[in-house]
């Protein structure tokens, strides 16, 4: 299965691109499309042939790993929001039919990977 990763930042979108790898499919990981203006368009235009993942995290547990990364790594927070909406992001990729994962359940699994933790 071709799958795009447009899940939120810091709530594990590098582990969910590695898992789903190694399950055998083609993964590109473009996070940031849930969050920034005409992220779904961009999609439309370049991305159409591939299914839309969404990953979700604690609201608590997401807002600290965004400030102590982006604190490490101020050069890359251009663009990116410490704050969204989730029922948003949900209801504006709806009509992709996307997948939709919570961290914190793929993080029961023992095959789960746990890369970038402490970022």
């Amino acid at each position: 299965m071709k799958l795009i990763i447009v899940g939120v930042t810091k709530s594990g979108t590098t582990s969910l691109s590695e898992w789903l790898k190694s399950k055998g499919h083609k993964v590109i990981d473009m996070e940031y499309y849930s969050t920034i203006p005409n992220g779904i368009g961009f999609y439309h235009n370049h991305f159409s042939d591939y299914k839309p993942v969404l990953i979700f995290r604690n609201y608590k547990d997401r807002q600290k790993s965004f400030e102590k990364y982006y604190k490490k790594n101020p050069q890359f927070l251009k663009g990116q929001k410490d704050d969204f909406n989730r029922e948003n992001i949900i209801a504006q990729w709806k009509f992709t039919d996307p997948l939709i994962y919570e961290l914190e359940e793929l993080l029961l699994k023992p095959d789960f990977p746990r890369l970038n933790i402490g970022n």
